[in-house]
């Protein structure tokens, strides 16, 4: 299980997790906000009764912005899930971590991707956040070359889960 924060984390780790994990059976959950990753976090619990001693327990990841709520990390913690299944990426926006030979064909191979708001921009073109996620969503397939830190904190790690 993988708890992510928005609809387009939703949509491009699940992209990501079903071409570069196809035998997998992950399921990715849309919390739609870091606020509400504790109730369904919650909910997880009920069903698997005590998280602390569930065999469910190293298979529960949470993925997080670099911006959210004051202790999250901790108290998720707290309520059973394992430290290193906790990832935090540096960067504020999954769209930093997208595939970049992806992000190089949408946007063209120089400058820095810029996040204002819901508008994602890179040498003069502009990007909804929900019309990035679609158009990087449609170019993954199973041979995509992820972005290293994306496969290294999250691709990874669930990998050797599921292995």
């Amino acid at each position: 299980i993988v708890l992510v924060e928005g609809k387009t984390d939703h949509k491009f780790i699940e992209r990501a997790v079903a071409t570069s994990l196809p035998n997998a059976q992950i399921s990715v959950i849309q919390a739609n906000s870091d606020s509400r990753i504790k109730e369904v976090l919650s909910i997880a619990k009920g069903i698997f009764n005590d998280l602390q001693r569930s065999p469910y327990r190293d298979r529960i990841f949470i993925v997080l912005d670099s911006i959210h709520s004051a202790g999250l990390p901790d108290e998720l913690a707290r309520m059973g899930v394992n430290r290193e299944n906790i990832i935090t990426w540096p960067r504020n926006g999954i769209e930093y971590y997208y595939p970049p030979e992806i992000l190089n064909a949408i946007f063209g191979t120089s400058g820095e991707l810029s996040i204002s708001g819901d508008v994602i921009s890179r040498n003069g073109l502009s990007y909804t956040k929900n019309e990035l996620a679609d158009r990087v969503c449609l170019s993954v397939t199973s041979s995509t070359t992820h972005n290293p830190e994306f496969s290294q904190k999250l691709l990874q790690p669930l990998s050797a889960r599921v292995g």
